[in-house]
């Protein structure tokens, strides 16, 4: 089986957990093929990096995914506790129940905005033109979530904005993700 591993930059630490521990299933083939600090898309049905020199691959500059049985895109999605980007949408709205000082919106506000950022995410349109073109079989791992010491440390943005509801913040936001992705993928991907 070919199996080929992409995304960002998480990718290097699921090749150095491959690479620690190889699979011992002989006629299986791993590549990786990650961008670091910019994206992955595709073009003319080939997965290419924008820009190239941003590109760690074991395969080459370009990815053919029609050679591959199946896909694993790593870290989908958008973070909520590394929140800098001041056009994060968890910076600027916030559903009544969850209190804080934001501005507060209906669930469906919500869940357009955060489907309408996502969609305009780079590997959330990698996912939906994968969808399109590969054959094989696609996974998604969504981005991690927070560790449990981001979540006690009151000098976390969400901690200092919900309290003692970041956590549900925090779920309520990765459940809202999935779904939109499941919406972009359809049955293509798991």
């Amino acid at each position: 089986m070919n199996i080929c591993v992409l995304g960002n930059s998480h990718v290097g630490a699921v090749k150095m957990a491959h690479d620690a521990a190889p699979p011992t299933i002989s006629g299986n083939r791993v590549d990786f093929h990650a961008v670091h600090a910019g994206m992955l898309a595709v073009e003319n049905g080939m997965v290419v990096a924008r820009p190239a020199k941003s590109l760690s691959s074991t395969c080459g500059p370009e990815l053919d995914p029609a050679a591959y049985d199946a896909i694993l895109v790593s870290a989908v999605g958008q973070w909520a506790f590394r929140n800098e980007n001041p056009r994060h949408i968890l910076r600027h709205m916030a559903l009544a129940n969850w209190g804080g000082s934001l501005p507060l919106v209906s669930r469906t506000v919500f869940s357009r905005s955060l489907r309408q950022s996502l969609v305009d995410f780079p590997l959330a349109k990698l996912c939906a033109e994968l969808a399109r073109v590969c054959t094989g079989k696609l996974v998604f791992q969504p981005w991690p979530l927070p560790a449990r010491a981001v979540l006690a440390d009151p000098n976390w943005h969400f901690n200092r904005v919900y309290g003692k509801r970041a956590p549900e913040v925090v779920a309520y936001y990765y459940q809202a993700q999935y779904e939109v992705l499941e919406e972009l993928v359809g049955d293509r991907g798991v």
